[in-house]
């Protein structure tokens, strides 16, 4: 992202014009999503996304990869209708989530009950091109990285190595998508 000569660096974040801004590395986001809260609950906004493997040009549908990647946790800050964005408060990467899968294909957050802070965010399912699909509990940040309550960082942004609550590879199997059952408590 360029504006004039100013260079958004990646792996940052800004607010420009009131739209909330990220560079999430030289690569296109293939997996995006929100991390559900409480409805009732005004705090910080979390998403989870991951990218294509920057020395990968392409995929076969047919075929299973592996390698290294991430998933990118980012706070967004508190968002909402009601009140304008706070132009102080600009996105931030807050964790990685490294990984062996290659490309993440898709992500999805547990919709609801699993929302424990300041212990969690929740939990994250995940299908990777090694064919696998992965559920991680996912640690808020602050546990891992010292991040004061306000949301302010104490030190960079940290990569860790979570151990899946679960996972299943089928041979020749290759998950694109994944979802969460609409069935109270997800099962």
């Amino acid at each position: 992202l360029t504006k004039g000569d100013d260079v958004l660096p990646a792996f940052e974040g800004r607010i420009i014009a009131e739209v909330l801004v990220m560079n999430v590395g030289k690569r296109p986001i293939w997996a995006l999503d929100w991390c559900p809260l409480p409805p009732s609950l005004v705090n910080e906004q979390w998403i989870a996304l991951s990218t294509h493997r920057p020395d990968c040009l392409e995929h076969c549908i047919t075929q299973n990869y592996s390698g290294k990647n991430m998933i990118q946790l980012w706070n967004l800050g508190i968002l909402g209708t009601t009140r304008p964005i706070d132009p102080t408060k600009t996105p931030r990467f807050a964790m990685g989530i490294e990984h062996d899968g290659d490309t993440c294909w898709d992500l999805k957050w547990c919709p609801s009950g699993t929302w424990n802070p300041p212990e969690r965010l929740g939990l994250l399912a995940a299908a990777f091109a090694d064919g696998s699909v992965q559920v991680f509990s996912v640690p808020h940040p602050s546990q891992i990285s010292g991040e004061s309550k306000d949301g302010i960082p104490q030190k960079a942004a940290i990569v860790v190595r979570l151990t899946p609550m679960f996972k299943i590879n089928v041979v020749g199997a290759h998950s694109n998508s994944l979802s969460w059952s609409t069935d109270p408590e997800h099962r």
